[in-house]
């Protein structure tokens, strides 16, 4: 997800459609949509830059 002020984005590599990275508002992103009923939900997974540093450069991630 991508914050910008008041305005959050989802940024993923989309399933739907084309299946080409997609970036749209989190408020209306198909990809959330078609997951709720199935009870999937967003988390933060990259907490910070260096979590994001390590899985860039091919690290493993610790948990």
């Amino acid at each position: 997800m991508v914050v910008e002020r008041a305005e959050v984005r989802l940024v993923h590599a989309s399933y739907t459609g084309e299946q080409v990275v997609t970036d749209e508002p989190l408020a209306s992103a198909q990809a959330i949509a078609d997951s709720r009923p199935k009870g999937y939900f967003v988390t933060p997974v990259m907490h910070d830059d260096r979590l994001a540093d390590l899985w860039l450069r091919g690290v493993p991630v610790p948990l």
